[in-house]
């Protein structure tokens, strides 16, 4: 959890992007002890399969976030519904 947060205070609050906020989270959570030996032993395992899962996420969620801001500002459910159905 504590790396989960890391990782999003870094790409949200700090604006990095999401390879710079998950190296930076594992580095910082090895300095802290957190999970050090794991993180230590499987650093760039971890960090390209966080970097593809974020990826990953973003490419599911993109089209729908695409028609909702289509939608605006009536947010008409019916119109959104209709440019999601074929994902």
């Amino acid at each position: 959890m504590t790396f989960v947060n890391k990782v999003n205070e870094k790409k949200c609050s700090e604006n990095k992007n999401i390879r710079t906020a998950v190296t930076e989270a594992v580095d910082e959570c090895i300095a802290s002890g957190i999970l050090s030996d794991f993180f230590f032993e499987h650093r760039e395992e971890v960090i390209d399969v966080s970097v593809y899962d974020y990826d990953e996420e973003v490419e599911t969620v993109r089209p729908l976030y695409d028609a909702v801001i289509t939608a605006a500002p009536d947010y008409d459910m019916d119109e959104i519904m209709t440019k999601v159905s074929h994902l």
